[in-house]
């Protein structure tokens, strides 16, 4: 049993779990090169996630999982798994684009955005919602602080590179 074996570790998805932001880079990438699509993928969304989604779908092909994903966390995760009960990921990004683009074999759930925008405080409450207090939290943007804070192992992902900011031992 590892140190942490009641508890979940918890990963970000963009700049943490694939080294970019997918979003935002499509966004900018469709409002330069292809701002109609952008208007109409904006004026035909429901809302703000139904429109990210949209734009997330609108990827070319060559932009795959393994092509972006950043590879110091996976070994980081291959060292850490056996401490933990379950490695899941908790993203604001919308939980469909998200069950299409990583590969489900390697984690325990993919959880993403859907009716709340999983982002700072709302993420820590759905995380505390689902999970309990008992986990620990690998994340990227300073919406994170907040999640940091109330986790027992905390790491911080900024261009590629992680450091260990809290790890309470239990």
């Amino acid at each position: 049993m590892g140190k942490y074996s009641n508890a979940v570790l918890i990963v970000d998805f963009d700049k943490t779990l694939i080294t970019v932001d997918l979003f935002k880079n499509q966004f900018c990438y469709l409002f330069f090169h292809k701002p109609f699509k952008l208007y109409r993928l904006l004026s035909c969304s429901e809302d703000w996630i139904d429109f990210k989604s949209k734009v997330l779908y609108t990827i070319n092909n060559n932009i795959t999982f393994d092509s972006i994903v950043n590879r110091e966390l996976m070994t980081h995760l291959n060292i850490v798994q056996d401490e933990f009960n379950s490695i899941v990921v908790v993203s604001a990004s919308p939980q469909n684009f998200l069950n299409d683009f990583i590969p489900n074999h390697l984690f325990h759930a993919i959880h993403g955005s859907t009716d709340i925008n999983l982002k700072g405080e709302k993420k820590l409450m759905f995380i505390q919602n689902k999970f309990g207090s008992c986990f620990g939290y690998i994340g990227d943007s300073r919406y994170d602080n907040v999640i940091f804070e109330s986790s027992l192992y905390a790491v911080k992902v900024s261009k590629k590179k992680l450091k260990i900011i809290k790890n309470v031992l239990f």
